[in-house]
């Protein structure tokens, strides 16, 4: 079968794509769980389950492609338990058969619009948190799925009014949410969200039906309410997404606002499947997770199964292969450790002490006539080039800036830019000074059309 054949909507109608290693009997055995049960809530097992070691639900958004989430479950369950969440088809892996694939196919013609299957994915980290005892839990969400995600975990008047997923106190489960280029904001030029039910059109789309979104206006039910004291948020967005806009992937005014903003690079599809994207997401849910010595042993860590996708008579099936051990080395497989010579030592510049990413609050000095928010949260995050003296400075809260210009080894820095702010086009200045792990300085908007006007903030903050 060719790899356009594979590809083809036909093919992927037919043929469930199988990535993942639930049921297969070498590893079943090594399981502890209910699957069946844990089937008629959405969740399979998506690598070997060891006691011990933190467990990651992976959400998927709308129409998913399962290779797409193949780099990031074999990066994860290299020290982790993981599951899928599964509330389309296409998720359900070849592998899982009997019992557990129709507990998921059930659950699956039961799900329907967000707000349906977030109560649905309440029920499901019941269940898992049930049999594996948990008492933190990381889940990493991909597009829409973060909107299933958070609305579960968000308390508003009438929604999940007991559901200890959505608030602090004594008992809480903690979770760890990680939502990546999520729609939050809406996604300009769809007419509505086809696919997701015929519930949520109106509530997610204005009057003008161009827009989805944005999810917190008058009248949309979805994340009006914030996470509970329980819930760390951090979310991932990407400029250069292609289908979200930088602006759709932040959370609407009133919310609340994410513990961490990071950048990921590439496309909507990128930022979930590519090694460098991967690296970071899985980097972040590791330092949550996993507050031990680096390079100390994960529990339970053995030998690793990597899980592929290959094509033979059947059409899409596994590639395991086992990472360790061998045929070569000595009686029991095991081989000497390499010899390396240490990589030569540079010289970093002094400036680069100043490089990261600074939480800040800023104010409204000026504005001439634009009427914009007299305040905000979000962050700044410096770049410092090889050279030492070269900058580029992101102003990273509902919109994006982006400056470039240099910075002094006294900490003393100057960027200048310009863009777009919805409608309005500017230049800009971001000027300031970085002292230790504080940052304080300016920022100067100057409108090229619109209202014309001067907007000034001044901003303090730190890493």
């Amino acid at each position: 079968m060719t790899f356009a054949a594979l590809r083809s909507p036909a093919f992927r109608r037919a043929t469930v794509v199988a990535f993942l290693v639930a049921s297969l009997p070498a590893l079943a055995a090594e399981a502890a769980l209910d699957e069946t049960a844990l089937a008629g809530k959405g969740i399979v097992r998506a690598s070997e389950y060891v006691e011990g070691r933190p467990s990651v639900v992976v959400v998927h958004g709308k129409d998913p492609d399962p290779r797409h989430f193949e780099n990031l479950v074999n990066d994860l369950k290299k020290d982790h338990n993981v599951f899928l969440f599964v509330y389309q088809e296409a998720m359900i892996p070849a592998g899982a058969g009997g019992a557990v694939a129709t507990g998921l196919q059930r659950f699956i013609d039961s799900t329907g619009t967000i707000e349906e299957d977030s109560f649905r994915f309440d029920d499901a980290i019941r269940e898992l948190v049930r049999q594996t005892k948990e008492t933190s839990l990381a889940v990493v969400c991909h597009s829409a799925g973060g909107l299933v995600a958070r609305d579960a975990l968000s308390s508003r008047t009438g929604r999940h009014s007991d559901n200890t997923l959505a608030r602090g106190g004594p008992g809480a489960l903690k979770i760890h949410l990680f939502t990546v280029v999520t729609p939050f904001g809406g996604i300009p030029g769809l007419v509505s969200p086809v696919g997701f039910g015929t519930g949520i059109g109106g509530a997610m789309a204005r009057a003008a039906g161009s827009y989805w979104g944005p999810m917190g206006t008058a009248g949309s039910p979805f994340l009006n309410g914030k996470t509970g004291s329980n819930v760390t948020h951090t979310l991932f967005h990407s400029g250069s997404d292609g289908v979200v806009s930088l602006d759709g992937q932040m959370l609407p005014e009133g919310t609340g606002e994410p513990a961490a903003r990071i950048e990921l690079h590439g496309s909507h599809v990128d930022a979930v499947s590519t090694t460098p994207n991967v690296t970071r997401i899985a980097e972040q849910v590791r330092k949550a997770t996993l507050p031990r010595e680096v390079g100390a042993a994960p529990p339970g860590m053995g030998t690793a199964t990597k899980v592929g996708i290959g094509v033979g008579a059947a059409g899409a099936g596994l590639l395991l292969a086992t990472l360790g051990g061998g045929d070569e080395g000595g009686a029991d497989g095991a081989q000497p450790p390499p010899t390396t010579q240490p990589p030569p030592t540079t010289q970093a510049p002094p400036t680069a002490a100043f490089a990261g990413t600074y939480n800040i609050a800023a104010e409204k000095t000026a504005d001439g006539g634009c009427n914009f928010v007299p305040a905000f949260t979000g962050q700044v995050v410096l770049t410092v080039a090889a050279n030492g003296t070269s900058l580029e400075a992101r102003m990273i809260e509902r919109l994006t800036r982006i400056y470039t210009g240099t910075v002094q080894p006294d900490g003393v820095f100057r960027t200048s830019g310009g863009g777009t702010l919805g409608t309005l086009t500017y230049t800009g200045l971001l000027d300031g000074l970085v002292s230790g792990t504080s940052i304080s300085g300016t920022e100067t908007l100057n409108m090229t059309n619109g209202c014309g006007r001067q907007v000034v903030y001044r901003f303090t903050g730190s890493r």
